[in-house]
């Protein structure tokens, strides 16, 4: 028989709806698993186990076609019995709502990972491996996609920005331009918009709007603008924003700040050392009176093949 049955507790009237294709075997199958304390379902395992067999009956409370059998248990799942865990009716979820699911799951990873330490590497190769077109992110064996004129382009693109066709039938505005008036009100939308991000600067005394500001009226490159007034270098104390307070070191502090990494510091550079038994104290000096570049000689130095070249050590 095909339909829905229900299992209830005549002590506190809780059950359990399923379904199944055949009702009577299925029953069956419940009750050797509860007996046997084997049940899958932990919330009517325990009600079996504490009030016994005699307090729970079966019943079917509907038949059905087999095609609409998921459909119409899903109407009983919806009054949230209290023995059901799963609330869909398409198999049964007996891990979401399990108050054991914590240790099923760690059951479930140790075992996974004593199955998996069990296998032997070509068994594994055979499980797992899945080479050239069975693995369905392989790609043909082509890393990356490239343009028709050189340029690496995304995967699943066909042409680079500059080579991809453009046609009326994508771009509404292609071949099209803006007339002389729209730019003229375009232009004069924009015209006393101040950037939300704009600092004004002092630089001797005068204030510029922005480092580009400063930048046209100066000469020099806004990035350096920029970094001169961030910096604490006491030489540059001259650029300083409008509205921040700056602070940089005094003259003491930083001759101070600059000569702490050289104090007692080891200087490999500008070693000493003999060209043909002749002393030269830097590579500069070498290059100069022998014509040769300061690289070549710094080679010759470091290697073993030229035994005139050595540091004095």
């Amino acid at each position: 028989m095909i339909g829905i049955y229900k299992i209830t507790n005549i002590i506190n009237n809780k059950c359990y709806y399923g379904s199944s294709k055949n009702v009577e075997k299925r029953w069956r199958d419940h009750k050797n698993q509860l007996n046997r304390n084997s049940h899958i379902n932990s919330k009517l395992q325990r009600a079996w186990n504490k009030y016994g067999e005699n307090s729970f009956i079966f019943e079917i409370v509907e038949e059905c076609e087999k095609t609409k059998l998921f459909e119409i248990e899903q109407k009983y799942l919806n009054l949230e019995p209290d023995y059901n865990i799963g609330i869909n009716a398409c198999g049964g979820d007996n891990l979401t709502n399990n108050p054991n699911r914590d240790k099923i799951i760690e059951k479930i990873k140790k075992g996974s990972k004593l199955w998996r330490d069990s296998l032997s590497d070509v068994e594994r190769n055979e499980i797992f491996s899945k080479p050239l077109d069975k693995n369905p992110n392989w790609r043909g064996g082509v890393t990356y996609q490239y343009c028709e004129c050189g340029i690496r382009i995304g995967t699943g693109h066909k042409h680079c920005n500059k080579c991809r066709p453009r046609s009326n039938n994508k771009n509404p505005f292609f071949g099209k331009t803006h007339s002389d008036t729209v730019k003229n009100k375009q232009s004069e939308r924009m015209k006393g918009n101040i950037p939300k991000n704009r600092e004004p600067i002092f630089i001797n005394g005068v204030e510029y709007n922005s480092y580009h500001d400063a930048s046209i009226k100066l000469g020099i490159p806004a990035v350096t603008i920029r970094w001169r007034v961030l910096s604490k270098n006491p030489k540059y104390k001259n650029y300083k924003f409008k509205n921040k307070e700056n602070f940089t070191y005094t003259d003491n502090e930083q001759k101070e700040r600059l000569s702490k990494p050289q104090i007692n510091s080891k200087r490999n550079h500008n070693k000493p050392f003999l060209i043909d038994n002749v002393e030269y104290q830097t590579l500069k000096d070498a290059s100069e009176k022998l014509k040769i570049h300061q690289m070549t000689i710094k080679g010759r130095l470091i290697s073993s093949k030229f035994d005139n070249y050595k540091y004095i050590t």
